[in-house]
């Protein structure tokens, strides 16, 4: 069974959304509430991580589903990789959005914020399109012996 290759800007997706959370949480939240600064800016980088975890969190879910129906989970098998998109969109955003209502404190300890939520929702809805325009998966194209490159 030759393993899934996602897409390149999946990585980078992943890769800007992770540095950009570690420094807004240890740089630049800090030397904010340390200056004033207007308020829309604040109330923006304050709700940016929750914009960028529903970034992370979507194509996570979407991974881990297309891996098991890659390793021929029955259920899975008949969905096609858009529905997969849906599903783990639905997926993160019971996660990310009953967090925020504090349903639950898996992941941290939360402060309910209407603009958190909203940065979350954003957050999911622009992964969920991006994955619908951009796809998730590279094709794989054997060569002369039938293995994928």
């Amino acid at each position: 069974m030759q393993p899934l290759k996602f897409k390149r800007y999946i990585n980078w997706l992943f890769l800007v959304a992770v540095l950009s959370l570690v420094v807004i949480k240890t740089i630049m939240r800090p030397w904010v509430r340390q200056n004033e600064f207007h308020e829309a800016f604040t109330i923006s980088l304050n709700s940016l991580p929750n914009f960028l975890e529903a970034l992370v969190g979507v194509p996570v879910m979407t991974m881990v589903l297309l891996q098991l129906r890659h390793r021929q989970m029955q259920l899975l098998q008949k969905l096609s990789e858009r529905s997969m998109y849906f599903i783990s969109t639905f997926l993160a955003a019971v996660y990310v959005i009953t967090q925020e209502l504090k349903i639950h404190d898996i992941g941290g300890n939360n402060v309910y914020d209407p603009n958190d939520l909203a940065a979350s929702v954003i957050g999911l809805v622009f992964t969920l399109s991006l994955m619908l325009r951009y796809g998730f998966i590279r094709s794989q194209k054997p060569d002369n012996q039938g293995i994928s490159k």
